[in-house]
């Protein structure tokens, strides 16, 4: 028994592939037995006797083998992190010294890959930003615009007044639905006048979309309906016209000669729904009887981007089916100023940067995006180029590399 074990344990010494771990262990654990056993058969004991005392004094073998196996599987592991470490910091070094020696390469290398990259990052972050990312409000993911179309002509055109609030009537359809429209203003601060885009918007503008507010608050359909003249600032246009004081809620401030009193001031995210501009204020247009008899009862009069918020539980086809049945309605009723129009209802962020063009902005944002990723594969081509005529020089190192051990991988 112990000349087969030692003939097994130099087997053990003449292999020339992997580590088999477990059969060494096998193996030595064997040995270990099978020598305790030769001694004790030498001092009297028969061998089956003392192959079973030598085992008892050994102890738990399975337990023994598996600690061992544990520790040798943390040593390795531990190896192979420090090896692979090892491996990267001396391939780094071996990069540096190899292009400290080539500078024009390397500047080559960085503006050709610097411009690719950052074209691509930077279409790519504007069509993100613009295209594709909901926006930093409540409900973003249930915003629909909505606008008035004639099927003759094909482009879709902003909703008057007196349409908006028929469908605002569609309460199981939409929780909320709020028009707005871009305008500029001249602010009169300190004898000095300053333009300054604004948002005329419905009273319940605010209470769409939600915005926080970082001071005071907002307008409702209150101020709105009894024509009183209030106004919210942008953060950023409180920050850069008052300094950001915040007394700056409850002064007049004047705008083209009247004088509106300060709410609040929005949250710094909140930006507005100007279509490609950041709004440096909001004020609600005049809906009290006085000023929809003035501008705003002309049913041909289509002047508002209209924005909602569908209701829950109601997806874009249903909404899309309520909007239609009311649209046959208003042309039934009034076939003067709407015999010919009907209305469409799109996902907030499949009408961006306006509706009005935003139908082919998809497709142009893709094609886009393509041509900006054709140059950065063309930027890595030639600097693939540059490392092959590059290698071609260092064909005697690479040799001599390859001769000392050195594998394809780390060549």
């Amino acid at each position: 028994m112990a000349d087969t074990t030692r003939a097994e344990g130099w087997r053990r010494y003449l292999r020339f592939w992997g580590v088999n771990l477990a059969g060494d262990l096998e193996a030595e654990v064997e040995f270990h037995i099978a020598t305790r056993t030769d001694e004790l058969i030498a001092r009297g004991m028969n061998p089956h006797q003392a192959r079973a005392a030598a085992t008892a004094e050994f102890g738990d073998v399975s337990r023994v083998k598996q600690v061992v196996l544990t520790i040798d599987e943390q040593r390795s592991r531990r190896m192979r992190v420090y090896e692979w470490f090892a491996d990267a910091w001396g391939d780094v070094r071996h990069a540096v010294r190899s292009l400290r020696r080539a500078p024009g390469f390397v500047l080559v290398v960085v503006t050709t890959l610097a411009l690719g990259i950052g074209l691509n990052g930077t279409i790519f972050s504007l069509v993100n930003a613009y295209l594709i990312r909901p926006l930093p409000l409540p409900r973003a993911e249930r915003f629909v615009v909505m606008g008035s179309i004639d099927p003759g002509i094909g482009v879709p055109a902003e909703m008057s007044y007196p349409d908006l609030q028929d469908y605002r009537a569609l309460r199981t359809i939409f929780s909320d639905l709020a028009g707005t429209v871009v305008t500029t203003a001249s602010l009169n601060e300190s004898g000095r006048a300053e333009r300054l885009w604004a948002e005329r918007t419905t009273g319940n503008y605010f209470q769409t979309l939600r915005p926080g507010m970082s001071l005071g608050r907002s307008y409702s359909d209150d101020e709105s309906g009894r024509a009183a003249r209030v106004i919210v600032l942008s953060y950023q246009y409180w920050q850069l016209k008052f300094a950001g004081d915040s007394s700056v809620v409850g002064r007049t401030i004047r705008l083209d000669g009247d004088a509106y009193q300060v709410l609040g001031v929005a949250e710094p995210d909140f930006h507005g729904f100007a279509p490609m501009i950041a709004s440096d204020a909001w004020m609600p247009l005049d809906e009290s009887p006085t000023g929809r008899a003035q501008r705003l009862n002309g049913r041909a009069n289509g002047f508002l981007n209209v924005v909602g918020v569908l209701a829950p539980g109601v997806d874009i086809a249903r909404a899309r089916g309520a909007v239609a049945a009311r649209a046959a309605q208003i042309r039934h009723d009034h076939p003067a100023t709407s015999k010919n129009i009907d209305a469409l209802v799109v996902p907030e962020t499949r009408a961006r940067p306006l509706l009005a063009i935003a139908q082919p902005v998809p497709l142009v944002s893709t094609v886009l995006l393509g041509l900006t990723l054709l140059v950065l594969v063309i930027a890595c081509a030639n600097v693939a180029n540059l490392m092959l005529a590059r290698g071609t020089v260092h064909q005697r190192e690479h040799a001599i590399r390859a001769a000392l051990g050195a594998d394809r991988w780390r060549l």
